[in-house]
């Protein structure tokens, strides 16, 4: 993990949509928590938005479309620079559009791998401002 929190956030080591999945699942009160692949783009949002910072807007700089495809699939667009998500929009014009399958972003959330190591395996399809895709690694 790259320790976002530990920069914006509450100082924990977990990444923000690591966290921001954690609490998802502690809301739906179920026990045993359910796995993290029954998260919602909405729900995801929702949870994202308090990491969403001003320091996170100005490192990163860009507009993004995170495009997951899978169970639970859906579009956020994600800008950086005003701070603000939306889901499955109906038109956009991102700096950069990362494509990946759900279980991959899960991957990532986990520290199994890094966007580095997904992108040289060829299961994220990156379209765009490369520069940008890379400074959102602080989000993973």
């Amino acid at each position: 993990s790259s320790g976002i929190n530990a920069e914006y956030g509450d100082g924990s080591s977990e990444s923000p949509i690591s966290t921001a999945i954690n609490f998802i699942q502690k809301l739906a009160g179920h026990n045993p928590l359910p796995p993290k692949e029954k998260f919602t783009i909405n729900e995801m949002i929702i949870a994202l938005k308090p990491y969403l910072t001003q320091k996170l807007g100005e490192d990163v700089n860009a507009v993004a479309l995170l495009q997951l495809t899978g169970d639970n699939g859906g579009q956020c667009l994600i800008d950086f620079k005003t701070q603000t998500m939306v889901a499955n929009p109906s038109s956009c014009h991102p700096d950069v559009t990362i494509e990946m399958s759900v279980d991959t972003l899960l991957s990532m959330i986990d520290d199994r791998e890094s966007l580095m190591d997904v992108y040289k395996s060829g299961r994220i399809k990156i379209e765009g401002d490369l520069e940008a895709a890379w400074r959102l690694q602080k989000l993973f």
